[in-house]
């Protein structure tokens, strides 16, 4: 005689399973914060005393760190290249892809050694490539933005010393 699903036991997961799972959130989000930040120091050692200038304050730097991880590199390159945004912008993208393709095998790395499941790691893959996806678009949308900023201050015939520079 067969049981019905409602007599039978449960099925317990291992007592490691919450830990893991927990470990493996504040190593992303630590990741997350560390990588960008040794890649923006390291520009800003690389930097003129103009680009320098351009700089985020500690406040707002350790924000966006916290806020958006690698995606801060996008806004980091976009804001210290002033006034040559176009070449900031592809810096900042570029910087923020190299931050998820390092931050994606480390995190696969990890996976394997904690022995976590084929679908984890899937979706850990995903996360990566979609971070990579939207670093690219959401730089297009700033330099269409730009773009749009300039052209209207050129037909209204406004100067450079407005508030966006």
């Amino acid at each position: 005689m067969a049981r019905s699903g409602l007599l039978q036991a449960p099925q317990r997961r291992p007592l490691i399973w919450l830990p893991v799972n927990v470990f493996f959130l504040v190593f992303q989000m630590t990741l997350g914060i560390i990588l960008p930040l040794g890649i923006q120091l390291a520009d800003r050692k690389r930097m003129t005393a103009e680009e320098k200038t351009w700089v985020w304050g500690w406040a707002s730097w350790g924000s966006a760190l916290y806020n958006f991880g690698p995606l801060s590199l996008v806004a980091w390159g976009y804001v210290t290249r002033s006034p040559n945004y176009t070449k900031g912008l592809a810096i900042g993208v570029g910087q923020c892809a190299f931050a998820c393709l390092v931050q994606g095998v480390i995190s696969e790395l990890v996976d394997r050694l904690l022995s976590l499941s084929p679908a984890k790691l899937q979706d850990a893959r995903t996360g990566f490539i979609a971070a990579a996806g939207a670093a690219v678009l959401l730089g297009i949308l700033v330099w269409m933005g730009r773009s749009v900023y300039e052209l209207v201050r050129r037909l209204t015939g406004r100067s450079k010393t407005g508030s966006l520079g």
